[in-house]
């Protein structure tokens, strides 16, 4: 590529999805952090729950008992599958965080094809300045062994 105003729409294009993939990584740190406080949040009831004195009592009433194994069952339940959506979120962050480092490589090729092109820009413009610059020694001392 040496067109650099192409080069600079497909950067800018470039900058802005690694931008939106960004916002969608927040978004899904922050849910992984509510799964996270949600999950510690049933662990630490269903621990409370266990160690208190509502616990020694429903052992002792068996209707209380069935409500316990019931509670229990549905606590152990809702744990899991907080566990299972952590880990989706986890990979779905994988996923954006390995879309992120692609973008920036291609970040980089744009980056140095930009680089290349400037130079190659300079190397032409010093190559044409010079010409001139001989064209018009040249011109001058044709004229001179003239005049």
């Amino acid at each position: 590529m040496k067109n650099i105003a192409q080069i600079k729409v497909i950067n800018n294009a470039l900058n802005k999805e690694r931008e939106k993939f960004l916002f969608e990584l927040a978004r899904i740190n922050l849910f992984i952090e509510n799964k996270l406080n949600t999950l510690r949040k049933f662990m630490d009831y269903m621990r409370d729950y266990t160690e208190g004195e509502s616990f020694n009592l429903s052992r002792s009433i068996p209707s209380l008992n069935r409500n316990l194994n019931s509670f229990s069952t549905k606590i152990q339940q809702i744990i899991l599958m907080e566990e299972k959506e952590i880990e989706r979120l986890l990979y779905l962050k994988g996923q954006k965080l390995k879309n992120i480092a692609e973008i920036e490589q291609k970040i980089k090729v744009m980056d140095h094809f930009e680089d290349v092109a400037i130079t190659e820009r300079h190397v032409r413009m010093e190559n044409h300045e010079q010409s001139s610059m001989d064209e018009l020694n040249s011109i001058k001392h044709t004229r001179g062994d003239y005049e």
